[in-house]
């Protein structure tokens, strides 16, 4: 039984592989790096972009000046200007 397996051992490394197997194969590998180098740079892209976009935020919400205004506002109570009581047409226990 050894001698059996030695000689198809023998046999295989005989064979010489097809050529165009170790293209294939080498063509993989070269494809496999350079999706790594695309994958790399698209995370390095998206990364800074975002890194960017959160500047850019920062920087609009510290330039952000509220309006001031120099104006001073009035406020009245109208309540004696205006006479509203005689849209009253029923009595509250406030009233009397």
């Amino acid at each position: 039984m050894e001698k059996i397996l030695n000689e198809y051992i023998e046999r295989k490394k005989t064979v010489s592989p097809s050529p165009l197997l170790v293209e294939r194969i080498v063509q993989s590998v070269n494809e496999a790096s350079d999706r790594k180098e695309k994958s790399l740079s698209t995370t390095f892209l998206v990364a800074a972009s975002f890194a960017a976009v959160i500047l850019m935020g920062i920087a609009l919400g510290n330039s952000y000046q509220p309006k001031t205004s120099d104006e001073s506002v009035l406020i009245i109570n109208d309540k004696h200007i205006e006479h509203l009581h005689i849209f009253k047409t029923h009595k509250t226990e406030q009233d009397g």
